[in-house]
Order: structure tokens, then C-alpha cells, then sequence
């Protein structure tokens, strides 16, 4: 054998034994081509071993930004409903100070008394039970009550109508076309008699004929000559509340009427026990007679406040 051949016997156990000569230089390359073939497979495995995790971790990034974009998508439909929400809001909110506005107007509290001296009347105190009147009394439980009334119209709209009907049965509204309070609720000289007598109401004086409102929802319990009241009408408002109007010059009602806060029934006069022209008004709780005077002011207090 020639020392520059490799000699490469093959035998299959069956045929004869099979000699083959090969020089060393197709054996190197033989060898180098093998090597060459394993490193390439090997760097291929390699790259695609590579390729595999950064598309794992390409992936992995993927679904992280879909779970940000979803929770985004998320947030702006909350966003998005909470904008309605307050939207609607806005417009109960405006529809309650609309409301309110109509209520506050029609409960008429821009009238201002200005006292004055003028005709007055009423009952002469020798005619007057003390158990008719009260003196000094606390109107706290009257403001905390109307004050709840009111603070009412701010939480829903939905209550304004249950909240205007408990208004409109009070007696706040005013019962005249005229400011002028002649006499004051409470103990004065008496215009007849000259001695310190209580007077059971308040007087306003103004022009004959002036109208005269109800002051509350009602039905009218009495309407006609009432002695020292002259001609005279009693409103029955419920929740123990009744006001009286008197010394009227015309009634314009009837025992049994309903009236509504506002209305007119009847026009001011000097009939029965009076010095002049004027009204004598009366508010009754629990048939004991108050004074009327915060109940007339009461929504302009309120809206003061």
C-alpha cells in the first residue's frame, strides 16, 4: 500500500471481504466536508433554538399589549358611561333648578312687610281664651321642618312633586296684595278699648278690595259673618294647620270649596270689629293661633340663608 493511501476494507459478513485505496487528500476532504456539514447543521439549530424563543417572547409581549390595550378599551367605556351618567345628571340638575325657580315664583317671597301704623282690628281680649293663642312660641320645629322641605329639592327630582304638594298645603303663601302690616301677632294697646289686649293675628291695611289669597291648599270650612271677624272665611289646610281671613268686604267662596295656594277668595274690607280697611289674618295649629308672620316669610328666609 502506498503511504499516501488509505486502505478501507468493507465486509458484509456475506460476500468476500472488499479492499478499497483512497489517498489521504479525498480522506481529508471527506472529513472536512463532514465537519463542515455538523457545524452547519449545528449553527442552524441554533438559529432556529433562537428564532423560537424570540418569537415566544415576541408573542408573550403580544398578548401583553392586547391585555393593556383591553384594559384600556375597558377604561374608556367607564369613562364613557360615567360621561353619560353625569350628563344626566347636568340635565335632572337643571330641571330641579327650573322646578325650583316655578316653585319659589309661584310661592310669591318677594313680599316684604313694611309696618305701619294703620286700621286694625280683632277680638277684644275679654272675648279671647288663653288656651287660644300661644305667646312665646319656638318656631325652630316650624324652620327645621320647612328647611327639610327644602333641602329635599336638592337630592332628586323625582321628589320635587311629593315636596311641592307638602309646600303648597302650608300656609306660607302671602294673603294679600299689599305689604303693609298695620299690626303685629302678639299683645298691642287695643284701638277701642285703649288697654294692653293680645292681638290673636296680623293686620295688613291697604286699599278697599285689595285681593285677598288663600295662603295653602285647602277646603274652606267656614265662609260668611263671623261676629268681631265681620265677613270671614276659615281655610282647612290639614297637617293641623287653618288660617282665617277677616273683615272682608266679598267672599268669594263657599263652605266646602277646594282653593289652592294662591287663589283669590275675597276682597279686602272694614266689616265686623274694625278701625279701617284692612285684613286680619289668623294661622291656627292645632286650633291654638300662632303667629303668622314666619310662615309668610318663611321662603324668603329660606332662600336667604
Amino acid at each position: 500500500m502506498h503511504p499516501r493511501e488509505w486502505q478501507i476494507i468493507i465486509s458484509d459478513g456475506k460476500t468476500s471481504i472488499k479492499q478499497l485505496y483512497l489517498s489521504k487528500f479525498v480522506g481529508y476532504s471527506i472529513g472536512v466536508l463532514v465537519s463542515t456539514s455538523l457545524l452547519s447543521v449545528g449553527m442552524m439549530v441554533y438559529v432556529i433554538s433562537q428564532q423560537v424563543n424570540e418569537n415566544e417572547a415576541l408573542q408573550s409581549h403580544v398578548q401583553e399589549l392586547n391585555q393593556r390595550f383591553q384594559t384600556q378599551h375597558e377604561k374608556i367605556l367607564q369613562y364613557e358611561e360615567e360621561k353619560h351618567t353625569i350628563a344626566r345628571q347636568l340635565i335632572e340638575l337643571r330641571a330641579l333648578e327650573e322646578q325650583m325657580n316655578d316653585l319659589v315664583s309661584e310661592l310669591n317671597p318677594g313680599r316684604i312687610a313694611a309696618f305701619s301704623e294703620g286700621p286694625q282690628g280683632g277680638l277684644e281680649e275679654g272675648l279671647v281664651k288663653s288656651s287660644d293663642f300661644k305667646i312665646n312660641r319656638d318656631y325652630s320645629s316650624i324652620s327645621e321642618e320647612f328647611s327639610k322641605l327644602v333641602a329635599s329639592y336638592q337630592t332628586a327630582v323625582q321628589d320635587m312633586n311629593q315636596v311641592t304638594q307638602d309646600l303648597k298645603r302650608t300656609p306660607i303663601y302671602w294673603p294679600a296684595d299689599t305689604e303693609v302690616v298695620s299690626s303685629a301677632f302678639g299683645y298691642r294697646t287695643d284701638p277701642f278699648t285703649n288697654v294692653s289686649s293680645f292681638h290673636g293675628g296680623i293686620d295688613l291695611a291697604g286699599p278697599l278690595d285689595t285681593e285677598i289669597y288663600s295662603t295653602g291648599h285647602g277646603v274652606v270650612e267656614f265662609a260668611g259673618w263671623n261676629g268681631a271677624y265681620g265677613k270671614s272665611v276659615l281655610i282647612n289646610h290639614g297637617h293641623a294647620y287653618k288660617t282665617r281671613y277677616s273683615h272682608l268686604n266679598d267672599i268669594h267662596v263657599q263652605k266646602g270649596d277646594q282653593v289652592k295656594q294662591g287663589q283669590l277668595i275675597g276682597l279686602m274690607g272694614s266689616t265686623g270689629r274694625s278701625t279701617g280697611v284692612h285684613l286680619h289674618y289668623e294661622v291656627l295649629e292645632d286650633g291654638e293661633r300662632v303667629d303668622p308672620y314666619p310662615f309668610m316669610t318663611y321662603i324668603q328666609n329660606a332662600l336667604d340663608e
